[in-house]
């Protein structure tokens, strides 16, 4: 197993973010981040005190969270898009597909969260 000094990992991230298409998508995920946190912000004083959340769970008092729960998605997003940018960054100078493949997969997921919340935030309000 190979273990990475900080600065490699620093070089690789680098390295990755310079690229054209990286790029675009770090900048489009960042937009999709500023529409979730303006809408959360605009929207808060009129969410209700329980919001529908979990579909995937029986219908009822399960599928309910607080206000706050509308983080959730949030905070998936932004894990699921910086784990799959670090593990790009460190196949991008082997494998640069899979690593393109990897932010955009991150990028779209979060797009995808963005619509999920956008839909549960205007149902309710």
């Amino acid at each position: 197993m190979i273990r990475l000094s900080s600065d490699n990992m620093k070089e690789k991230i680098l390295i990755l973010s310079k690229d054209k298409l990286v790029e675009k998508l770090i900048r489009i995920f960042l937009g999709i981040i500023a529409v979730f946190l303006i809408t959360i912000i605009f929207k808060w004083n009129k969410l209700p005190p329980q919001l529908p959340l979990f579909y995937s769970l029986p219908r009822g008092l399960e599928q309910l969270t607080f206000p706050y729960g509308i983080f959730i998605p949030f905070l998936f997003s932004i894990i699921f898009f910086f784990l799959n940018f670090f593990l790009a960054a460190r196949i991008f100078e082997n494998r640069k597909t899979a690593a393109y493949l990897l932010v955009i997969s991150g990028t779209v997921v979060s797009f995808l969260f963005l619509i999920a919340c956008l839909k549960i935030i205007f149902l309710v309000t």
